[in-house]
């Protein structure tokens, strides 16, 4: 039966997406926004917002690959880093639901020479709380290159015999090791590699023609170019990372379409059962369910993922009580997917929000630029130098090329480079002196504590 199931889906997505007439407006007001996000230069990439079974929007917003000259659209294929880790979850409960695999099983079940692994379930795998060391954090690995082909045993043994950083259980740590193990664990209970298997049970029942894994080797027009930073004034394309390194934790390529296909066959129980989809759904700590996190709009739980690989960034949520499925894929790293995807929700769910509007520079004199200067202890431990040289502020970090940081129209003590999309926010005390800064990068925060 399922299988019929499966086949329905596919034919059915074959079909062209036409907009109600009563949702009309709201897919115009969706489209603006969007037109919005990517006139900021905080978006490029393409979207898609359905809600009820109905795709409102799938469009796409700006250039796929700069030196082409070519837009990106719904076809538009892009790598999609964490993401993948919901299909390898889903394949872990499909297995499961087979008799292969049950998440309680002990990793030393399949792997006897794995240290420790009589302590490590399947379970603390899929919900990152089995302690294991993250191998994209092993230095002398990544520097040495993830954009070249790398051999289970080579990524195995940099995170093998280390110590567990944590009793498995007692909390929750992101780390890439535990998907690819996850994926090693597929390989070895179906005799197939994992990509076939991903491919035989999920790609190809759904039609996801344009989905897989080997993407630098993946001959198609629709390929989106990577970048690490693309804007008006400076264009860094990004390395792609080798289907190996990324594999069953951030190996997967994909488009808005065919991830929309996914959400849907998830939804509606097609690939695994409602009993399966609730346990793979359940929270586990922190905010965490099984490949994917939790996240609650107006009092609607979700399940919500942010995928990051060289070059590309995006955003899958889906909102299970009225199957609304919001999914961004961007070709530069430095959108800010987790702004949009809150202004698309609000405007889903009759919510107020602002449209974005590109930041201003305000000039300020030298004597009050002044208040800024000194040394910044990071929370990673590094220094952030600000000083003032005619008449402009400037950012160093030691062994980097300083940079020049402006004053933001309208903001207090809010800075912003121009070359890339990082921001600043100075801290002040009841004295009024600057104490601190909180620099925002890549959708992420770091603190800093004035000490010179």
């Amino acid at each position: 039966m399922r299988s019929f199931l499966l086949s329905t889906i596919a034919i059915f997505f074959l079909l062209p997406f036409r907009v109600s007439a009563q949702n009309e407006k709201l897919t115009g007001e969706l489209d603006t926004l969007m037109l919005y996000w990517f006139s900021t230069l905080d978006f490029n990439g393409s979207a898609l917002v359905a809600q009820h079974g109905e795709v409102l929007l799938s469009d796409g917003y700006g250039p796929r690959d700069v030196n082409q000259d070519t837009a990106c659209n719904e076809h538009t294929i892009y790598q999609v880093g964490e993401i993948t880790e919901l299909f390898t979850a889903t394949i872990i409960y499909m297995l499961e639901e087979e008799g292969k695999l049950k998440a309680s099983d002990k990793l030393s079940t399949i792997f006897p020479e794995y240290p420790e692994g009589d302590k490590i379930t399947i379970e603390h795998l899929l919900t990152h709380s089995s302690g294991i060391h993250d191998f994209m954090d092993v230095d002398s690995f990544y520097n040495t290159g993830i954009t070249v082909p790398r051999s289970r045993e080579e990524i195995v043994l940099t995170f093998m015999d280390r110590p567990l950083l944590f009793k498995p259980g007692a909390k929750h740590d992101y780390s890439s090791s535990n998907y690819m193990l996850l994926g090693y664990i597929i390989n070895e209970v179906t005799g197939k590699t994992y990509y076939d298997v991903v491919r035989e049970k999920i790609f190809e029942p759904l039609g996801m023609d344009n989905s897989g894994f080997n993407f630098a080797s993946y001959s198609s027009w629709d390929k989106a170019r990577g970048y690490h930073i693309l804007n008006t004034i400076r264009m860094v394309p990004a390395f792609n990372t080798d289907s190996t390194v990324g594999y069953a934790s951030k190996g997967m390529f994909t488009t808005t379409l065919d991830l929309y296909k996914f959400a849907m066959a998830l939804l509606g129980n097609k690939l695994i059962s409602e009993k399966s989809f609730k346990k793979l759904s359940k929270e586990s700590n922190k905010g965490y369910a099984h490949g994917i996190g939790l996240a609650s709009y107006w009092g609607r739980p979700a399940l919500e993922t942010v995928g990051e690989v060289q070059g590309y960034v995006s955003s899958f949520t889906i909102v299970p009580e009225d199957s609304t499925v919001v999914i961004l894929l961007s070709n530069d790293f430095e959108s800010e997917v987790n702004y949009v995807r809150k202004d698309l929700m609000s405007i889903l769910y009759d919510q107020p929000y602002e449209l974005p509007h590109p930041r201003e520079i305000v000039q300020m004199y030298p004597d009050q630029l002044k208040h800024f200067e000194g040394r910044y202890e990071m929370e990673e431990g590094w220094d952030l130098h600000f000083f003032v040289l005619y008449d402009v502020l400037y950012g160093e970090v030691k062994g980097q090329d300083e940079f020049t940081v402006y004053a933001e129209k309208g903001k207090r003590d809010h800075f912003f480079m121009t070359s890339a999309n990082v921001q600043f926010r100075f801290t002040r005390d009841k004295m009024n002196n600057v104490t601190g800064v909180v620099m925002r990068k890549n959708r992420k925060e770091l603190k800093g504590e004035k000490w010179q």
